[in-house]
């Protein structure tokens, strides 16, 4: 059994619908965000990496785009009867360029999908994108992963993996990669990942 913990949700492009120009600039995306490497906080890098598309912010501004009503679940069925974020059967409204801090903390094995969605009263609610949490992924650093949607125009950066480390059997705690240096605890970032380890040092 594994945990993670997602702290931050990084709307690139609320839904524009099928805009070519938006859809194009989005495919240009990074689908995979190695923090740890880039060195620097999250959001920032987030922000580096949207800059860095050529035409994407642009794409964006000229775009017609209502807020995203904004919520998650932890497998592919709509619902905000059953979303894990922000919950009690509400939303969030959401531009692009807003991040959510979400707060959450969930238990799987081997895998888990994390789906966004835009609520909608009057027909079925919207796939904005998902990614897939492996528990496989733990010991490669942060992450963020990318979770968009051709048909909505949509794109949203999902969490972060943080590094393991372990010394003791059925003690929970994680390290920050590359502050290990022997000392346990759980240092803030955007996703967390956490399970009983068995013996080692920290692992890059």
């Amino acid at each position: 059994m594994a945990t993670a913990t997602i702290n931050m949700l990084y709307c690139v492009s609320a839904a524009t619908g099928i805009d070519s120009g938006v859809n194009t600039a989005l495919s240009n995306l990074a689908p995979r965000l190695p923090l740890s490497e880039l060195g620097t906080d999250a959001s920032s890098a987030i922000q580096s990496a949207v800059q860095a598309v050529p035409g994407l912010l642009q794409a964006i501004d000229v775009a017609r785009q209502d807020p995203d009503q904004l919520y998650v679940t932890s497998d592919t069925a709509a619902g905000v009867d059953h979303a894990i974020w922000p919950g009690n059967g509400t939303t969030q409204d959401t531009q692009a360029g807003q991040s959510h801090d979400a707060g959450l903390t969930l238990e799987f094995s081997d895998n888990m999908n994390i789906s966004l969605w835009d609520y909608d009263s009057f027909s079925d609610d919207d796939l904005l994108g998902s990614v897939t949490i492996l528990e496989s992924e733990a010991g490669t650093g942060d992450v963020a992963k990318l979770a968009s949607s051709v048909v909505e125009g949509s794109a949203y950066y999902v969490g972060s993996f943080r590094q393991l480390c372990g010394s003791v059997v059925g003690f929970r705690h994680v390290l920050y990669l590359g502050a290990c240096n022997g000392k346990r605890g759980v240092v803030p970032t955007v996703v967390g990942f956490e399970r009983a380890v068995d013996g080692g040092a920290c692992r890059s």
